[in-house]
């Protein structure tokens, strides 16, 4: 979570929580933006628990019409996509 943190100027992992915008970028109560690891739908937990010398590419969606395209609702707060080596 803290790599996230680190390279991406949009994102903030605080207290185990993720959120990707400036602004609170709630729909429905969560904040949890969408996690899909080697295109499956996971948990933002997961994210602890992955290594970083697994990972091959990182990236952050906050824009909301590309975002869209990886889950419509699920997807409002942002998409995070990692792709394993």
């Amino acid at each position: 979570m803290e790599l996230l943190d680190l390279r991406f100027y949009n994102v903030r992992a605080t207290n185990g929580k993720i959120k990707i915008g400036k602004g609170p970028n709630q729909f429905s109560g969560d904040s949890d933006p969408l996690v899909l690891v080697n295109n499956q739908s996971m948990n933002v937990n997961v994210l602890s628990t992955i290594s970083t010398s697994d990972v091959k590419l990182i990236q952050v969606i906050n824009r909301g019409s590309e975002a869209a395209l990886y889950g419509g609702l699920k997807a409002a707060n942002g998409v995070i996509l990692i792709t394993l080596k």
